[in-house]
C-alpha cells in the first residue's frame, strides 16, 4: 500500500523532452511543463522543505512525494497573477516557480491579493536563503521522485495550473487476498505514516481551514480500497452528500467546498468564512479526516475529559465507516486517532455533573501528541456498540494516558453503555 499522487489521465515527466511541444505557429517547442534540471535546483535549494514561511513540511517523505510545484505566476489565464506577457519558457521557470504543500499552496492561490507576485518572490529569496544544504545523493532521489511521480495538469483554487497531489492507496493485491500477505501490513504502516504527516501538519497550524485553539483531536477513517478502481467516479457521488460525513459534535454539514484534493466539510453555523470548532476533509481517495478543536474545559482551559473524547471517537468512527460502505468502500477500514496540542494538560477520568473539574482524578499529559494505537474494522459496525468493541484496542491505549487500566462506560461483557 502506498499514499501517493494520484490522478486520471495520468501524464509523466521522464525526460525534459517530454515537458516541450511543437508551437502550431512557429514549429519550435514550447515547454508545457519545468523540465528535470529545473525541478533538481528547485528541490536542491528547498532544504526538501514547503517554501511557507515557518511550515515544516517534508516535500519529500520517503518514497512519497508531498509537495507540490506552484507558479508564482499562473500558468493558464484563469489563475491567479497571470502575466498574459510571460512566455511559456518563462512560465515554467525556475524564477516562476515555488514548492510548497498543499495546504499552503491552496493557500496562496485562494488569496491572490494577499499573495502578490513580489511577497511570493520574496518568500522562495528568503526560505531558500535559510534553507539548509542538502547532499548530493539526497538532491537526485528527490528530483527522481518528483519527476517520476505520475501528475495531471489541473486547475486548483484560484485557477492555477499545476502538478496536484491526491492522497491515496495503492493496492498491489486484491483486498480479499490482504489477510493472507504482508500487504495488509503494509498498508496499516502507511495508513499510519499518512496519519502522522497529517497530524504533525495539523498540529503546526497548517489543517485545511483555521480552527480554534484548546488542544484538538485528529481522528483518520482510511478505507484500505480507496483506489480499487472508482475513486473519481465515488468521489463525484460523494462531493454531493456532504451531510453523510459531518463534523464531531453536529449532525450535519453546515458548509462545504470542493477543490482539487477533496471537500471540506465545516462546522461553523456561519460557513467556512471563519475558524471552525471542527471540520471534516473527505480526499479524493476516500479517506476522511476529521478534526476536533477547542476541547479543553475549565476556566484555565486546561482539562480534557475522556469520556467526551471516547464519545467523539466512538461516534464519528461508526458515522464515517458507515457512510463509506454506503458509497461502496467496503472494509477492511484503518483507524487512527490522536491528541495535540495537549501539553500540559491533565485528561480527566471522568466527570461528574455539578462536580469541579479540579477535583475529578486525571492524568497530566507531557507530549505536545498522544498517539493512539491504530485499528483496523474487518466489517462495518452496525451502530456505536458494535464500534466501541471494535475499537477497544485504541479505547484502551486512551484509557491508560487517563491513568485508567480500562476505558470508562463498558459494562463487566465489554459493551458501551453511555448514551451518544
Amino acid at each position: 500500500m502506498r499514499f501517493t499522487k494520484h490522478a486520471a489521465p495520468a501524464k509523466r515527466f521522464t525526460k525534459s523532452a517530454d515537458m516541450e511541444k511543437p508551437s502550431t505557429a512557429t514549429g519550435q517547442r514550447s515547454p508545457t511543463g519545468p523540465n528535470q534540471a529545473v525541478i533538481k535546483r528547485l528541490f536542491a535549494r528547498s532544504g526538501n522543505r514547503c517554501g511557507f514561511p515557518k511550515c515544516t513540511t517534508a516535500l519529500v517523505q520517503g518514497d512519497t512525494v508531498v509537495g507540490e510545484i506552484c507558479h508564482i505566476k499562473a500558468a493558464s489565464p484563469s489563475g491567479p497573477r497571470f502575466d498574459s506577457e510571460q512566455a511559456a519558457e518563462q512560465r515554467h521557470s525556475y524564477d516562476n516557480l515555488i514548492l510548497l504543500c498543499a495546504n499552503h499552496h491552496t493557500t496562496i492561490d485562494d488569496d491572490p491579493e494577499a499573495y502578490t507576485i513580489g511577497r511570493l518572490a520574496k518568500m522562495k529569496a528568503d526560505h531558500e536563503a535559510r534553507s539548509e544544504a542538502l547532499g548530493a545523493d539526497e538532491v537526485d532521489r528527490g528530483t527522481r521522485l518528483f519527476v517520476d511521480q505520475s501528475v495531471a495538469t489541473a486547475n486548483q483554487s484560484g485557477g492555477i495550473t499545476a502538478h496536484t497531489v491526491h492522497q491515496t492507496i495503492n493496492l498491489q493485491v486484491p483486498v480479499s487476498q490482504l489477510g493472507q500477505s504482508g500487504e495488509r501490513q503494509s498498508i496499516i504502516d502507511r495508513a499510519r505514516e499518512f496519519h502522522r504527516s497529517r497530524t504533525v501538519q495539523i498540529a503546526s497550524g497548517v489543517a485545511s481551514i483555521a480552527l480554534l485553539d484548546g488542544g484538538a483531536l485528529v481522528l483518520h477513517v482510511i478505507p484500505f480500497k480507496a483506489v480499487d478502481g472508482r475513486p473519481a467516479a465515488i468521489f463525484n457521488e460523494l462531493s454531493r452528500n456532504p451531510h453523510r460525513f459531518p463534523p464531531i459534535e453536529r449532525e450535519r454539514a453546515e458548509g462545504w467546498r470542493i477543490d482539487h484534493t477533496g471537500m471540506l466539510i465545516g462546522s461553523n453555523a456561519d460557513g467556512l468564512i471563519k475558524p471552525q470548532r471542527a471540520y471534516v476533509k473527505v480526499w479524493r481517495s476516500a479517506a476522511v479526516e476529521s478534526v476536533a478543536s477547542s476541547l479543553a474545559r475549565g476556566r484555565d482551559h486546561n482539562f480534557l475529559v475522556l469520556p467526551d473524547i471516547q464519545a467523539m471517537i466512538i461516534k464519528y468512527t461508526s458515522w464515517y465507516a458507515r457512510s463509506l460502505n454506503s458509497f461502496g468502500f467496503d472494509p477492511p477500514t484503518a483507524i487512527l486517532a490522536s491528541l495535540i496540542n495537549v501539553q500540559g494538560m491533565r485528561l480527566l477520568q471522568d466527570h461528574i455533573a455539578n462536580s469541579f473539574f479540579e477535583d475529578m482524578p486525571f492524568a497530566p499529559l507531557a507530549d505536545n501528541t498522544a498517539e493512539f494505537d491504530e485499528v483496523t474494522l474487518d466489517t462495518t459496525p452496525s451502530g456505536y456498540a458494535e464500534c466501541a468493541k471494535m475499537l477497544m484496542p485504541m479505547l484502551n491505549h486512551l484509557a491508560h494516558a487517563a491513568g485508567l487500566p480500562s476505558p470508562p462506560h463498558f459494562d463487566e461483557d465489554g459493551n458501551y453503555i453511555a448514551r451518544l
